[in-house]
């Protein structure tokens, strides 16, 4: 048989131990510190947790959707722009685009997957009541470990910010 397990010591260090029991009786421990990785992970869960307060208290609409348009995250600002909770839209397609207006379907998912960096883009997306929002979205790629594109960060701001490109979706593409 076999224990293992983590302990932390009072010098602040963490150690994973792992004991086997041999066939005569004997025993063979491993001692492994693994303070660094301890650390980093903590690191990753201070990270993780500012940026999720950062999102949910930001007052612009923020969502996360994978490349077949099913939201992921929807923060209150979406909720609050779009008339949709959280409950309602993740894990389903995105309810903001407009019925009967296929020719912008999937323009920023499109976009951002050809360019691979920050776009910005002007077009108009639904609430939950049937208003017409005009609005302007910064989206962003999401990567996984290898680089490849699993997910759209999107950002959508109300009303055009001065000073920036943006792609007009009703514009005609030449790349």
């Amino acid at each position: 048989g076999k224990d293992t397990g983590e302990i932390y010591l009072k010098d602040g260090r963490w150690l994973y131990i792992s004991e086997h029991k041999m066939a005569d009786g004997g025993r063979i421990s491993l001692y492994l510190d693994i303070t660094d990785r301890k650390r980093a992970e903590e690191q990753v869960r201070t990270v993780n947790r500012m940026l999720e307060a950062t999102i949910e208290a930001c007052p612009l609409a923020i969502t996360v959707a994978d490349l077949e348009d099913r939201v992921a995250m929807w923060n209150p600002a979406s909720e609050r722009l779009f008339g949709w909770s959280a409950e309602e839209v993740v894990g389903k397609r995105i309810p903001t685009r407009i019925p009967g207006r296929d020719e912008n379907r999937g323009l920023v998912r499109r976009t951002v997957l050809r360019d691979g960096l920050l776009i910005v883009i002007e077009d108009q997306r639904i609430t939950k009541d049937g208003r017409i929002l005009d609005l302007e979205m910064h989206a962003a790629p999401l990567r996984d470990e290898q680089g490849e594109i699993k997910r759209l960060f999107v950002v959508v701001v109300g009303c055009p910010l001065p000073g920036l490109h943006v792609y007009r979706a009703a514009e005609q593409w030449h790349h």
